[in-house]
């Protein structure tokens, strides 16, 4: 996975950003589903899916705590992350002919960001989701290419960070994510498949904390946009 996020003022200034590249955060997915086949060659599936990526971005930002480093791009560090995303999903396929299927389903979900800035700031972003989605598929022969896009409406978004005993309460977070895979048939039981992923994130700046060491100083998180690309390789087992 690469990141690209970016924290801003209200006036769409940059207050600071997370980069890496897209062997810098590395993971699993794994999925599970029942796949029900009709006399017509449409089908259902009902299944579940988990993510787990962990890997360091480029932090680039300033220092809340000193005078002479307010400016972004005046303190640069490494920030270790953690990131899960589960999600059980229905989805229903038509089958319009030999070549091409279109479906549409709906997940729930709950996504979970920590970011590691240093050993006395960590802040873990966590939200439950609904997500529609669609999916178009052709087929030629043995190979398979699709295009999943799906969008994420966030429920109750919260993070939680060091020295504050109330999680912040995020204006909103939703996701817009757009899947392509492509599939290759060895046989009916084993299929080898690559896909790329971009999900657009967008995070509305939160409600105001005071610190729980000195109740004067008054913090809140501000608005975020991540651009996320994945590339996945993996093989799927019929049973």
């Amino acid at each position: 996975m690469s990141m690209d996020y970016r924290e801003y003022k209200d006036n769409g200034v940059i207050l600071d950003s997370e980069e890496s590249n897209l062997n810098d955060i590395i993971g699993s997915e794994f999925i599970l589903d029942y796949t029900r086949v009709y006399e017509n060659d449409n089908y259902a599936q009902l299944g579940i899916e988990m993510l787990f990526l962990g890997g360091s971005t480029q932090y680039v930002g300033s220092l809340i705590n000193d005078a002479n480093c307010k400016t972004y791009g005046c303190h640069q560090s490494t920030t270790q992350n953690s990131i899960s995303d589960l999600s059980a999903y229905y989805m229903y396929t038509h089958s319009i002919n030999d070549s091409l299927d279109i479906g549409y389903g709906l997940a729930l979900g709950h996504r979970s960001w920590e970011r590691i800035l240093s050993a006395s700031q960590v802040e873990v972003y966590y939200w439950y989701s609904v997500r529609p989605r669609v999916k178009l598929t052709y087929k030629l022969r043995a190979l398979s290419i699709a295009a999943l896009a799906e969008y994420q409406y966030g429920i109750n978004p919260k993070m939680s960070a060091t020295g504050f005993s109330s999680d912040f309460k995020l204006g909103s977070a939703n996701i817009a994510k757009l899947k392509i895979p492509l599939k290759y048939e060895l046989n009916k039981k084993v299929h080898f498949f690559v896909e790329y992923v971009y999900e657009h994130q967008i995070i509305e700046k939160s409600n105001v904390q005071r610190l729980d060491s000195d109740s004067s100083k008054l913090f809140l998180e501000p608005d975020s946009t991540a651009n996320n690309q994945y590339a996945k390789i993996g093989v799927v087992f019929k049973f």
